[in-house]
């Protein structure tokens, strides 16, 4: 959890795909740091199940913000660093391989009306009304409240 929630992984969007400090890292890359709403939303999903609800909540905000800002719901969204906002790619971007001799394509537009995102956000509604009641355990409370705190601290790095 605390890996998930440091400014390498967790994204003004959501969790992203590959930490930051990993030689791979490409912000808008499909799969190499970007950040996909419906995976955000199953981690959420298994936070709550766990019972750190406020943590769950947290990324359950980010993926609202996505959908506000955007009026879209993309598939994913560019997992940059230090971003404020939540941003799409725009445009595609292919580079040539010369050890293969083939176009490799790192970054393109996602989809803007996704299904699992909308799945996502009707499932994060519907849960709420159902599960906003429950306690939370006092040690989960203490790590929990303990991973937040350190996000406000760092809320510029992310």
């Amino acid at each position: 959890i605390k890996q998930l929630f440091s400014p390498e992984m967790l994204g003004i969007s959501g969790i992203r795909t590959l930490a930051t400090s990993e030689y791979r890292f490409r912000p808008g890359a499909y799969h190499n740091g970007s950040v996909w709403l419906w995976d955000t939303y199953l981690i959420a999903q298994g936070l709550d199940y766990h019972g750190y609800h406020g943590l769950a909540y947290e990324l359950e905000k980010r993926i609202r913000k996505v959908i506000a800002s955007t009026k879209q719901f993309p598939e994913f969204i560019r997992g940059d660093i230090g971003s404020t906002e939540p941003t799409l790619n725009t445009q595609i971007v292919d580079v040539w391989d010369e050890q293969n001799q083939r176009v490799n394509r790192v970054e393109q537009p996602p989809q803007e009306v996704q299904a699992w995102t909308v799945g996502a956000i009707v499932a994060m509604t519907a849960r709420r009304h159902v599960l906003g009641h429950r306690a939370k355990h006092p040690s989960r409370r203490k790590f929990e409240n303990e991973i937040l705190k350190s996000m406000e601290s760092s809320r510029h790095q992310i």
